[in-house]
């Protein structure tokens, strides 16, 4: 079954069933409705910008990226 997975967390693995188990890393942030279906992926996991850092996990969009 394909599910979507909330910002923050990194869900763009094949046959996860508990997205909390997955958290968004550092130097990333993540955004929500990717899906966790072998044959349609959506890209959730971005990496903060040249110049910038994710200091925290479980970032949701980019201006939680620090310079």
């Amino acid at each position: 079954m394909c599910t979507y997975c909330p910002a923050g967390y990194d869900c763009a693995t094949t046959g996860i069933s508990e997205y909390s188990l997955h958290p968004c890393p550092l130097g990333y942030y993540c955004l929500p409705n990717a899906l966790n279906d072998a044959s349609i992926t959506v890209k959730s996991l971005h990496q903060c910008p040249l110049g910038m850092y994710g200091d925290k996990t479980k970032l949701t969009a980019e201006d939680g990226c620090r310079t």
